[in-house]
């Protein structure tokens, strides 16, 4: 995965050509597509997005790796900051993954402090992507007013492996992210089915996609 330009609006209605032609959307604009605080894809948007995006993959026979990122302990961020520098941080964390992944590749909010990227690539190099991603959050600082805001992330990945695929890469991708989550921070675990067994179950919604 090679770096990409910073992606802004138009380049993500752009996206691989699924952000507006496949997302199933009636209104074009790019309002109706991006999310305002982080400046990419709106939740809402992302869901039909991704389905048809891997979808495309398989049609095209074109390797494809979901990256689910979550915000390590956003509830206490909140509490200890204020609603405005928890923004900030998912503004941040937006303005990152915009950054450090390319431009064809797929990028929104799931839900909440949870983003998700699909990337046209294996697994191998969606680690590579995953790390320049982690390397990006260890040195980012977030002003909140005299203070600082240092945080982390936790980055689950899915795609082909030697078990092969998992039938449900969006969930795959979502249980390994809680399991490098339980592993310590600022890591990322690419899925196996042993996960499944040894991850407690996430408090999150599990009909997000």
């Amino acid at each position: 995965l090679g770096r990409a330009r910073a992606a802004g609006p138009s380049a993500l209605a752009a996206c691989a050509g699924t952000a507006t032609a496949e997302v199933g959307a009636t209104d074009p604009s790019e309002a109706a597509l991006v999310d305002p605080l982080t400046g990419i894809l709106r939740p809402e948007r992302m869901a039909g997005a991704a389905r048809k995006f891997l979808a495309r993959g398989r049609r095209l026979g074109r390797p494809v790796t979901v990256m689910h990122v979550g915000i390590d302990g956003m509830r206490d961020l909140n509490e200890r900051f204020g609603r405005e520098a928890g923004e900030a941080v998912l503004k941040g964390m937006g303005g990152i993954l915009s950054r450090e992944l390319r431009e064809t590749d797929l990028v929104g909010r799931a839900d909440g402090d949870y983003f998700i990227a699909i990337v046209e690539c294996g697994v191998e190099e969606a680690r590579k992507a995953a790390d320049r991603v982690i390397a990006r959050v260890r040195e980012a600082q977030v002003p909140a007013g005299m203070s600082v805001i240092r945080f982390t992330v936790s980055v689950g990945l899915a795609g082909e492996t030697e078990e092969g695929a998992p039938p449900h890469l969006l969930r795959a991708a979502e249980t390994a992210m809680h399991a490098a989550r339980h592993e310590g921070r600022n890591v990322h675990l690419v899925y196996r089915r042993a996960l499944e067994a040894a991850t407690p179950a996430p408090d999150v919604k599990k009909d997000i996609f």
